[in-house]
């Protein structure tokens, strides 16, 4: 079953309508909950009055700060060894940092009756002097940095801002939290980590772990805003236990793009210095990344992913990088599909570009020169990275021999008279790190459960790990039903998180997998009178010489009571390295001088994420990867007044990708696996929007190098372009 496209087992029920969303659960008598929210930022609450919402018919309560005795969000994932952050309050009392921050909640029976009581709230508020209050920084050098950059014979150094971004999940958050009779919350949310956010939740509610039970039904998409739990999340459990009730909250679009999650706006800068072969001798770089007013979980990702990763595929035996987060007055900003890499692969593409003008030499070449080698890994970096396997060098050339159709496109293009470009990228993918726990079960008709910690947001991931168990037990996918996201059934785990699933989760169920079938060939070794090397699995079921026992004969005689399990095995994988994927991309565009539109016309694509559990999967992440990094690319950004109001605040204002955006997608594949797991997997998730922003960056800056038109950060929108033409052509003609 490893490496078989097999159809997604989870569409059938989704195109027919009969997913289970959060927003589909409505528990009898359950109430109804909305936010009141500051229309400011950076200011000081100094009257908030309630009482003629909460006399309102119908209104159940209304909760403020006050209501709350301090209660504070939880700490965050340290990654960085310098943190100063201080949990703001669920329901701020005084101090409001950003627009859209919640300081009322109320609870109707209806929803129209807690919107109408919306407008019965009266809030003041007064400028507020408010400094940064969150900060993070990391820094990793290499001894005898200084040596190395005064050997150098050429130096180039630029700098890159990523744009702001919403992540735009089709389904906004909502939450479902039950009080149960037993003294319980029963909470029903859209996450990638249940049992994390579990532990999280009852710690702040200050209930024992025992009494939360998390549940993550059909997700509609993360894309990481989803892996942390949020201000509403909390007040809407915390409201249920207060009034021993069900209470639902579903956020609006606009709520999201006011008070969901960000991704990417960081800004980086890099030097690099080479010898007068070409040889990369040196690297500096820094990288910011911004925080909003309150942090989530892996807030400080993004800042750290960028650091470590520098200086990519490249082989640079002195570095010296700093990487920090500060707050700005805005929504959360945290992890966002890539989370860090595509930033520092747009910093190091750029860089290599720009290296290559200034040395005179082919950039493809350079980079050639350049490249760790097979022989080399693994590959411990100054960053504290290991990078476990790759052949960086012949994935460069395979792109150089696929590129090789676009660069005589844009060669007849610029022919006749066109802005016509082609890009190149070289990216790694870290597939994440930890451990995750998983238990497959033998069932009493003669399938097979398998329970996992991972979790499932539109990714499929569940026919691949059927897929999985299934090869291990050599029956089909059809046979194995796999159960996650409850955390009354589902075995303790991290979640998918950083490409991770596969690698770690997907090696766990292997693991179990592989310990069910010893058991299982024990059995019938001891029945048999054999020893248990006589047992072989076959497509049959267990086979003792000649003699057949399918997997429902031995459900039966295993079967000695009413439980559904006959036999049952657990596992824990802790991963000792992280996987790295990698790859390349390679983008054609041309511009319309006129308007400045970027017109995407091929991209190209390679990836190598190990050996690949099912194609289609890949593939597909694969494709939303590259249509989000487009996105990023071409039109995406969040944008902020003076006034820090968010100016982007539906899809009226806030561009995404549509399908006439999308060119010609043509995917490679190359498969080393990784030793860090038996499966030899790695993770695929975030490849297309790690690898697509920097070709398309490159792609654009050659379009444009007949207008001597140099470091344009993305997105390049045709206003953007535009302006810069027009400043060129009158420079032009000015000289």
């Amino acid at each position: 079953m490893i490496g078989v496209r097999l159809q997604r087992a989870e569409d059938e029920a989704l195109v027919r309508g009969q997913g289970r969303f959060t927003a589909d659960l409505h528990p009898a008598g359950c109430l109804h909950a909305v936010f009141y929210r500051s229309e400011q930022a950076r200011v000081r609450l100094t009257r908030l009055e309630t009482n003629r919402a909460r006399k309102r018919p119908g209104v159940r309560a209304v909760f403020t700060g006050e209501d709350l005795s301090g209660m504070r969000l939880p700490q965050i994932n340290p990654v960085l060894p310098q943190v100063e952050y201080v949990p703001p309050e669920l329901l701020p009392c005084r101090e409001i940092g950003a627009v859209g921050t919640p300081i009322a909640l109320i609870v109707a029976e209806q929803l129209p009756i807690a919107c109408d009581a919306l407008a019965e709230i009266d809030a003041r508020f007064d400028d507020a002097d408010m400094q940064p209050r969150h900060h993070a920084q990391g820094e990793w050098r290499t001894e005898g940095f200084e040596l190395a950059c005064a050997e150098a014979k050429h130096t180039v150094s630029l700098e890159v801002q990523t744009p702001l971004l919403a992540p735009c999940s089709l389904e906004p958050r909502s939450v479902v939290a039950e009080y149960l009779p037993e003294e319980k919350l029963r909470v029903t949310l859209g996450t990638q980590s249940p049992h994390r956010n579990a532990k999280v939740l009852a710690e702040v509610l200050g209930l024992n772990p025992e009494q939360v039970h998390l549940v993550a039904p059909n997700v509609g998409g993360s894309f990481g805003m989803k892996a942390s739990l949020y201000p509403e999340d909390y007040l809407i459990a915390w409201a249920a236990w207060r009034l021993r009730a069900s209470v639902r909250w579903e956020a609006t679009r606009l709520e999201e793009m006011l008070s969901g999650s960000h991704g990417r706006g960081g800004r980086l800068q890099g030097t690099l210095a080479l010898n007068s072969e070409g040889r990369f001798l040196a690297l500096q770089a820094q990288v910011e990344a911004p925080l909003g007013t309150w942090l989530p979980y892996s807030a400080l990702v993004p800042a750290w992913n960028a650091g470590r990763i520098l200086p990519g595929p490249y082989r640079v035996d002195a570095v010296h990088v700093t990487t920090q987060a500060k707050e700005r007055p805005t929504a959360p900003v945290g992890i966002y599909r890539g989370a860090g890499r595509p930033e520092a692969a747009l910093l190091m593409e750029r860089l290599v570009e720009k290296a290559a003008q200034v040395c005179g030499m082919d950039a493809l070449e350079l980079r050639r020169i350049n490249l760790h080698r097979s022989s080399d890994f693994p590959i411990a970096r100054a960053t504290g990275v290991v990078l476990d396997s790759g052949n960086y060098e012949e994935a460069l050339e395979r792109m150089r021999q696929a590129s090789a159709e676009l660069r005589g496109w844009r060669d007849l293009q610029r022919e006749s008279g066109r802005l016509a470009g082609v890009g190149l990228s070289l990216f790694i993918e870290p597939s994440g790190q930890g451990w995750e726990q998983a238990e497959v079960c033998l069932l009493s008709d003669g399938t097979f459960e398998a329970a996992t910690g991972s979790t499932d947001q539109g990714q499929g991931r569940s026919t691949a790990f059927s897929q999985i168990v299934a090869a291990v037990l050599n029956v089909p996918a059809e046979q194995v039903r796999v159960m996650h996201g409850d955390t009354q059934t589902a075995p303790e785990g991290i979640g998918a998180l950083a490409s991770r699933s596969t690698p770690i989760g997907g090696t766990a169920l292997f693991q179990a997998a592989s310990q069910l079938l010893e058991q299982a060939s024990s059995e019938v070794a001891r029945w048999e009178g054999v020893p248990v090397h006589r047992i072989r699995c076959a497509k049959e079921g267990l086979v003792c010489d000649q003699k057949v026992l399918t997997w429902p004969e031995l459900a039966m005689r295993l079967k000695r009571s009413g439980a559904p399990r006959v036999l049952s095995a657990r596992a824990r994988f802790e991963a000792p390295g992280e996987a790295w994927g990698f790859g390349g991309c390679a983008v054609s565009v041309q511009i319309d001088s006129e308007t400045g539109e970027v017109l995407p016309h091929q991209v190209i694509f390679l990836d190598d994420s190990g050996v690949v559990v099912n194609p289609m999967l890949q593939e597909g992440q694969i494709l939303g990867g590259l249509v989000q990094g487009l996105g990023e690319g071409l039109m995406e950004e969040m944008h902020y007044d003076e006034q820090h109001q968010p100016l982007t605040t539906s899809f009226m204002s806030y561009a995404l990708p549509r399908a006439d955006n999308v060119p010609q997608l043509r995917l490679l594949h190359m498969a080393t696996p990784s030793p860090w797991n038996p499966l030899g997997t790695k993770g695929v998730g975030e490849a297309g929007t790690i690898g697509l922003p920097p070709a398309l960056s490159n792609a654009v800056h050659d379009a444009l190098a007949p207008l001597k038109i140099e470091n344009l950060n993305m997105p390049f929108t045709s206003e953007r372009i535009w302006r810069s033409i027009q400043k060129a052509r009158t420079r032009e003609l000015g000289q």
